[in-house]
C-alpha cells in the first residue's frame, strides 16, 4: 500500500489508485485504460472506503497489527516469565525431596550401623 500513497501520507486517494492503475496498464489505447481507470478505482474505493470519506487509511491498519503484535509480545513474555517461576518452584521442590530421601536414607544407615555395633 505505501507504493500507491504518493506523498506518504498514510491515505490512499481515488487519484493515487487511478494514477498506480493507469501506470500498471498495458494495452494501447489510452482512452480505453482511462475509463477502466476510473472504473477500477470506483470499485476499490467502493469496498475500502465504505464510509465514502474519499481515502483510505492504510496506517490504521498497520498501527492496530503493531499493536496487536506488540500484545502477543507480551504474552510471550508473562508466559516465559510464569513458566521461569514455576520451574524454580518445581526444582526447589525437587531439591527438597532428594534432601528429604537423602536424610531417611543416612536415617536407615545409622539404624543399620547401630544394629551391627549391638551385635
Amino acid at each position: 500500500m505505501y507504493r500507491v500513497d504518493k506523498d506518504a501520507d498514510g491515505r490512499i486517494t481515488k487519484e493515487e489508485i487511478k494514477e498506480t492503475i493507469c501506470l500498471s496498464a498495458t494495452t494501447n489505447k489510452p482512452s480505453s485504460i482511462q475509463q477502466q481507470a476510473k472504473e477500477y478505482t470506483a470499485l476499490i474505493m467502493e469496498e475500502l472506503d465504505p464510509e465514502e470519506i474519499g481515502f483510505i487509511m492504510y496506517l490504521e491498519n498497520q498501527e492496530a497489527q503493531r499493536k496487536l503484535q506488540l500484545h502477543m509480545m507480551d504474552c510471550q513474555e508473562e508466559m516465559n516469565s510464569n513458566w521461569m517461576t514455576h520451574q524454580g518452584k518445581w526444582q526447589r521442590q525437587l531439591m527438597e525431596q532428594q534432601l528429604a530421601q537423602g536424610r531417611q536414607w543416612n536415617e536407615s544407615f545409622n539404624m543399620i550401623n547401630q544394629k551391627q555395633a549391638q551385635q
